[in-house]
Parts: C-alpha cells; sequence; structure tokens
C-alpha cells in the first residue's frame, strides 16, 4: 500500500484538494513511484472512510465542491508506523532486463536500438532527477515552501 503512504506524506505539509495532490504527485513521488490519477482519487476517499484523512468541502463556482484533504492524528500515526517497519528488499521482474538477456535470438542492430532506446530513457530521467535535486536543495518545491513538511517530522 506504498500509494497510500505517500499520499499521507504529501498531504503532512498541507491541507490539498485532490487535483493539487495529483499535481504535487506528479513533480515528486513519480520519481519513486508511479500512480495514475484513476487511482489517487478512489485512494483519497478509502483513507477518508478509514479516518486517515478528512475533508473539508467548499464551493468551487456554481456547480463544483471543492474538497481539501488533511492528515489526521490516526493517518500520522499510521504514517509513522509504515516508515518504521522494517520491509524485506522485493524481487525484481524486470521486463526489460528479461528481454535483454536474450537479445542474441535477434539481430545486432535490434539490439543496439533496444540498448540505445534504454540508455535514452535513462538519461531523461537523469536530467528530471537533477533538476529536481537543484529545486529541492533550493526548498523550491511546493513541499518545501509551505515551510510545514519538516516541521511534522517527530524525531528532527
Amino acid at each position: 500500500m506504498s500509494l497510500r503512504h505517500a499520499l499521507l506524506a504529501l498531504l503532512t505539509a498541507q491541507p490539498m484538494s485532490g487535483y493539487d495532490v495529483t499535481k504535487v504527485f506528479d513533480r515528486s513521488e513519480t520519481f519513486v513511484w508511479h500512480a495514475p490519477h484513476s487511482q489517487i482519487y478512489p485512494e483519497l476517499r478509502r483513507m477518508e472512510v478509514e479516518g486517515l484523512i478528512a475533508a473539508e468541502s467548499s464551493q468551487r463556482g456554481r456547480h463544483g465542491i471543492k474538497r481539501m484533504y488533511s492528515v489526521t492524528a490516526p493517518g500520522r500515526a499510521e504514517l509513522r508506523r509504515w516508515v518504521c517497519e522494517q520491509m524485506p528488499p522485493e524481487p525484481i521482474r524486470d521486463a526489460q532486463r528479461l528481454k535483454s538477456a536474450y537479445l542474441e535470438f535477434g539481430s545486432l542492430d535490434n539490439a543496439r536500438r533496444q540498448f540505445k532506446a534504454h540508455l535514452e530513457h535513462y538519461e531523461l530521467w537523469e536530467r528530471l532527477w537533477e533538476s529536481h535535486v537543484v529545486q529541492l536543495r533550493a526548498r523550491a518545491t511546493p513541499l518545501n515552501r509551505t515551510g510545514i513538511r519538516g516541521d511534522s517530522i517527530p524525531w528532527k
């Protein structure tokens, strides 16, 4: 249930709407955990039902409702429990690595194309990570700018 815990951690920074959560998620957590928006919204609703987060509704436009989510005390306790829980490393299941083990069944040109695409993918991720590091150091990410996230860490 890592999505749940990533959402709890995001919401410790400040109350956010579901839309805000998805936008921040796309700029931060996506580096280590992929979740489509179609998974985030239902998880927010489940967490609300379970009392891990609370939602405050307000009018948005003439017909819409905006829900602002915030972490509850049980949500903070669950996040703390999860962070302290020892997790064994997960077994690797990587289709790219598996395929590369058998590239000899194709042509040399095919293998080169596969490796070039793989390298380009990771070069893009390297640029994204480097940009994110610059933002983190400048405390320029949305969560850093709030000044709240660091204060919520119990051992700091």
